[in-house]
């Protein structure tokens, strides 16, 4: 599905700023430990990319990892008033421009992949989507949302399997 966002480069930042930005969001990263589905954790984790997303996928965050800072990038949908990001947002904006979204399903990796453990904050009942902003140098978001009636989680299966 195509699409067009706002989407945000806030540059290299500290690690204190994006935790303090996502609250309320729900964040994916994979570390030592496995992959983690969750909040973010307080301390920088030790991976290459983090992604975090609000419940209706509208705002969007990447972090890629360099050294003690992360780069942070957002990507945001205008709400249904016209309005996308707020001042939250733009306040630590280096760019901000409108860009072209194709957003798509995805899987993180088959069942059979043995190379990264779920962890038991780790879902795999999610359904996930990938959206990947069409420009020369292509970035990569990356969001889940709940499936359709009961969740695994809710009805006690077993969602490391």
């Amino acid at each position: 599905m195509s699409d067009t966002r706002t989407l945000i480069g806030w540059g290299a930042r500290d690690w204190t700023e994006v935790v303090a930005t996502c609250q309320g969001m729900t964040a994916a990263w994979s570390d030592y430990e496995g992959f983690h589905i969750g909040s973010l954790p307080t301390v920088q984790p030790p991976t290459s990319h983090v992604w975090a997303w609000s419940p209706d996928g509208s705002r969007l965050m990447r972090v890629r990892s360099d050294g003690k800072q992360v780069i942070v990038g957002w990507l945001v949908q205008p709400d249904l008033s016209g309005h996308g990001a707020d001042e939250k947002l733009t306040a630590l904006a280096q760019l901000t421009e409108q860009v072209a979204v194709t957003e798509r399903d995805a899987q993180p990796w088959s069942r059979e992949d043995k190379r990264v453990t779920m962890r038991g904050d780790a879902r795999r009942d999610l359904i996930w989507s990938e959206v990947d902003v069409e420009t020369a140098d292509p970035v990569t978001f990356m969001w889940a949302k709940e499936p359709a009636g009961p969740t695994a989680q809710e009805t006690g299966a077993d969602l490391a399997k």
